[in-house]
């Protein structure tokens, strides 16, 4: 069986396999997958072959059974554990030790994102600690565990608000979930490869940034608003260069959430972020990092206005009307010199009148 199973999926990637015998392998692989045993097949040659296509094909195969929610749920529990042990297993023995094709990288992570929207938090409460427990294994697995975080946002969380109506539960539940658990946990594990990494493997650092900043939308302020991670922030904009495009990103999220306009003009002035940027000046042939902050700049100046807008809009007593001067003393006397410094610095001009600031809006 196994043997056959091989021979298959080869054939059904291989271009010059017989038309008559790709047939007979496109059914002999569909006889495998509605077989009762299936789960325990595609854990055994995930396991045993030594095929890249054989592994993607038990990935993709497992990926579209797990998909099919309610009839996965309806396996026995014995044999839902036997994927999960054997994915993870793979994870720790495989996968944190050796090179594998990003594909079939990819192929896992949305394996393992199927198995959350299935499972997370009834069926598998363990399911981030489980995760984060294989980190220590290395930067492969620090690697899988960034993929499967973007991969978790892009399939699932992201459609909280569209989607049709049992991918918008799902979501909603996943993020319950994580938000009175494991949301902390997952974010220090962030902040930690961005430390680590940071000039070992900047890549792995930009990768955390990048996957930090689709989560900033829908978590907890305090965890990325503290004496922490703003700091490194700033120290990655003004220091170091292949990192702050990232981080001017994730700043630029953070900047951005929905808060009311008074704790919008506090977190503004709490964090310093105008003198921080009024004092980086991109190197002249670091064009996209200036385009990175020319948007932060425009981004600032875009919550700015909203916040007067609302302010103007609300004010009903003479307290209102003290934090609106307030507000508005602050920002003629912080942003507006601030900001004329970094846009009148000569190499952000010259990036500006290039002309590739609009192919970044």
């Amino acid at each position: 069986m196994a043997q056959e199973l091989d021979n298959a999926v080869l054939c059904l990637f291989d271009p010059a396999c017989n038309p008559d015998i790709r047939t007979q392998a496109e059914a002999f692989c569909k006889q495998i997958q509605a077989d009762a045993n299936f789960f325990g097949i595609a854990a055994e040659r995930l396991r045993a072959t030594s095929h890249a296509n054989v592994r993607f094909w038990c990935l993709q195969a497992l990926f579209q059974a797990v998909s099919s929610k309610d009839e996965y749920l309806s396996v026995p529990q014995d044999k839902r554990n036997e994927v999960k042990g054997t994915l993870l297993t793979w994870w720790h023995s495989v996968l944190a030790e050796r090179s594998e094709a990003s594909y079939i990288l990819n192929k896992y992570a949305q394996v393992i994102v199927a198995l959350c929207r299935a499972e997370y938090p009834h069926e598998w409460p363990g399911f981030f600690s489980d995760l984060l427990s294989l980190l220590a294994l290395g930067e492969r697995s620090v690697d899988l565990f960034l993929r499967i975080m973007a991969t978790l946002d892009e399939e699932l969380l992201s459609h909280e608000l569209q989607g049709d109506d049992a991918l918008r539960a799902d979501a909603s539940r996943v993020k319950d979930a994580m938000r009175v658990g494991p949301i902390s946990d997952v974010v220090s594990a962030l902040f930690g490869a961005v430390v680590h990494f940071q000039t070992s493997n900047s890549s792995l650092s930009a990768q955390s940034l990048s996957v930090l900043k689709r989560y900033v939308e829908w978590i907890d302020i305090g965890l990325v608003v503290n004496d922490h991670f703003v700091p490194l922030l700033f120290k990655l904009l003004s220091e170091s260069v292949e990192l702050r495009g990232p981080a001017a990103g994730c700043l630029g999220e953070i900047l951005s959430k929905k808060m009311t306009p008074v704790g919008k003009y506090d977190l503004l002035v709490r964090i310093g972020v105008l003198e921080a940027i009024s004092r980086i000046v991109p190197a002249e042939e670091d064009v996209d990092f200036a385009l990175s902050m020319v948007k932060l700049v425009a981004g600032i100046a875009r919550e700015l206005h909203g916040i007067f807008s609302q302010l103007r809009a609300t004010a009903t007593s003479s307290a209102d009307d003290a934090v609106r001067t307030a507000y508005w003393n602050w920002c003629c006397g912080t942003y507006v010199p601030c900001s004329a410094l970094f846009f009148l610095s000569q190499r952000c001009s010259a990036c500006v009148g290039s002309g590739r600031f609009s192919d970044h809006r």
